[in-house]
C-alpha cells in the first residue's frame, strides 16, 4: 500500500468551512474474490461520489488499474 493524502479546507457560503482530504491511495489486491467484490462496490462511486456535498463537486473518486512491473 502506498499513499499521498493531505488535508484541505473548502469554504462554502451555506456550510462554512468543510474539511476533507485530497490525494491518492494505491492498494495491492492479491485475492481474486476481493477484486471482484471491490469492483462491484467501488464501480458506481465513480458516477455517484462518496460522502456528503456531492452536488457541489466534493466526494469525487477515480479508480484506475495500475500494473506494477518488477
Amino acid at each position: 500500500m502506498n499513499y499521498d493524502l493531505r488535508i484541505e479546507d473548502v469554504v462554502d457560503y451555506r456550510y462554512g468551512v468543510i474539511r476533507g482530504f485530497k490525494g491518492w491511495i494505491i492498494y495491492e489486491l492479491t485475492y481474486p474474490k476481493l477484486k471482484k467484490y471491490l469492483s462491484r462496490i467501488f464501480g458506481p462511486t465513480q458516477y455517484m461520489g462518496i460522502g456528503r456535498l456531492r452536488k457541489i463537486g466534493l466526494g469525487q473518486i477515480m479508480i484506475k488499474k495500475v500494473i506494477v512491473r518488477e
